[in-house]
């Protein structure tokens, strides 16, 4: 089926208006839920909803099994690196990098 050249002046013109719709948007013609104006209230339901976050936190951690204080970012990747070389693995071997380059080039 064949379009005219109507029926495509048509579909750019709306293409177009929606087009200059999403740019008035981005710049702002929407204002952020995150605005300043919203940041008091934003920290209000915050605080106000702390307890039920919390508690929901602990639940699912206890459900999981995780007990204990978090030991940090550093501590798991060093844990992690201890367990791989007991088992031969070194990170100089860059063998995760090397096998995912190789998948690549199958």
């Amino acid at each position: 089926m064949r379009t005219s050249l109507d029926e495509l002046a048509k579909r750019v013109d709306v293409l177009e208006k929606e087009v200059a719709q999403i740019k008035q948007g981005v710049n702002g013609a929407f204002p952020s839920p995150f605005s300043e104006s919203r940041e008091p209230e934003l920290l209000r339901l915050a605080r106000l909803n702390q307890p039920a976050i919390s508690a929901a936190v602990d639940k699912a951690f206890k459900e999981m099994g995780i007990v204990g204080e978090p030991i940090g970012a550093e501590n798991v990747q060093k844990l992690i690196a201890d367990e791989l070389r007991k088992k031969g693995i070194t990170p100089e071997d860059n063998y995760f990098s090397r096998a995912i380059i190789a998948a690549r080039e199958e």
